[in-house]
């Protein structure tokens, strides 16, 4: 019995021992709330010739001031009469880049002897064109616009059916060219203008033409002019003689019947023909 008193009065005296006693074991962990993550989307490649792809290629950088080809008319009107020959007539307006117009007329014409009458072959060109100066820089102080212009081709009055024949008669067509004319104008102001000589040969002779003049330049505005030309070339032969005439401002190889004299007369042997006719040249420059 007092061995159980014992036992209860220490058991008392050991409680509050064990209260004060930390508690050492680690804390609970609160789980977080669950996110939902969205589906990811499969990017499908895309094909090499896409044409949204082709949209978003680099810009086009436009040169700070250009020419704008716009609506013009022309005519190239062949005259014939007698023993006579015209082909080509031919009216070329290029713009190889933003800044240049060339315009390039180019024509043949020939003549023969006619027992009656006499022959007359010849080409007459007329050309408007109207184009716009535009400005694309904002800081652009002005432009400059160049014209230049010239002539290249053959005039021949010695062809000849049958070398000897008939030399006696000591006659022989003409061939020759009208003067070549270019101006430009702003509305009906004249803001540059330049004609080309004409050149004539005969009596048998032959003749290598070039004429040139230019570059002739102005300062222009943003705006809207216009081009005019005009220019002719011809031949004219005498009746009952048989030295043939041409006067030559096309390309070769051009087209010519067999019947004719001239398809295998080459006085100008190895002359260059690419650049034969009347070809006028205009150039803006920014400043």
């Amino acid at each position: 019995m007092k061995t159980l008193l014992i036992g209860i009065v220490s058991l008392i005296f050991s409680l509050p021992a064990l209260a004060q006693e930390k508690d050492t074991s680690p804390p609970e962990k609160i789980p977080l709330p669950k996110v939902k993550e969205e589906p990811k989307v499969k990017e499908e490649p895309k094909a090499k010739d896409d044409p949204a792809e082709e949209e978003q290629g680099p810009a086009v950088v436009r040169p700070p001031v250009e020419l704008i080809v716009l609506p013009g008319q022309a005519s190239a009107m062949p005259a014939r009469k007698g023993v006579s020959y015209a082909n080509g007539g031919t009216i070329d307006v290029a713009q190889p880049n933003p800044t240049t117009i060339i315009v390039t007329m180019s024509g043949l014409t020939a003549t023969n002897a006619d027992l009656l009458c006499p022959s007359l072959a010849h080409y007459q060109f007329d050309l408007d064109q109207c184009f716009e100066v535009r400005f694309n820089a904002r800081k652009l102080k002005g432009a400059k616009l160049t014209l230049e212009g010239r002539v290249i081709g053959l005039l021949r009055t010695d062809h000849e059916h049958h070398v000897g024949y008939c030399d006696f008669h000591k006659k022989y067509g003409v061939a020759g060219t009208d003067p070549a004319s270019a101006s430009i104008h702003a509305g009906t102001a004249e803001v540059v203008s330049l004609t080309l000589p004409s050149r004539r040969v005969g009596g048998g002779d032959d003749l290598s033409v070039y004429n040139h003049e230019g570059p002739l330049c102005v300062p222009v505005t943003p705006g809207k002019y216009e081009l005019h030309e005009s220019w002719g070339f011809g031949t004219t032969h005498p009746a009952c003689c048989c030295h043939g005439a041409s006067a030559e401002f096309s390309p070769q190889p051009y087209y010519a019947p067999e019947a004719y004299w001239f398809q295998y007369f080459r006085p100008f042997n190895g002359t260059a023909t690419k650049d034969f006719g009347y070809q006028v040249t205009i150039k803006v420059i920014a400043e």
